[in-house]
């Protein structure tokens, strides 16, 4: 009886330990997709470009990122808060005055750097 309750607690411990390491990996994994701007990301957008879309309008035109005319690198955001947004986390909600400026909220825009985008199309697409 003692021999049988020892393998089953062994089984058992094997088995949480098995789920565990489960867990981990998934955590692992997550963690994995998070967007490091220190990585230069493949796809069809210019890396160091900035782009923008309106926001939050949901209209075909405002899902396409669009390449700016004046604002057309990082370099040239001069807002400090939308220039770290940007370099660090690849995305910032906003708006900026053709110089680079800040400017008061209103209907804000959003902006992104060409890399975040490129890491955004290379995301599995997960359906929940």
């Amino acid at each position: 009886m003692k021999k049988h309750f020892f393998w089953m607690v062994v089984v058992t411990t094997l088995l949480i330990g098995a789920s565990s390491f489960q867990a981990l990996a998934a955590k692992d994994k997550s963690e994995s997709t998070i967007y490091n701007n220190l990585i230069p990301y493949g796809g069809v957008f210019t890396t160091d470009a900035i782009y923008k879309r309106p926001s939050p309008t949901i209209t075909p035109r405002a899902q396409a990122w669009q390449g700016g005319r004046d604002l057309t690198r990082l370099t040239q955001i001069h807002c400090i808060t939308a220039h770290n947004k940007i370099d660090i986390y690849g995305t910032w909600t906003g708006n900026l005055d053709r110089a680079g400026n800040c400017l008061d909220p209103g209907e804000p825009m959003q902006w992104a750097l060409g890399n975040y985008l490129n890491f955004l199309q290379s995301q599995p697409k997960t359906h929940k």
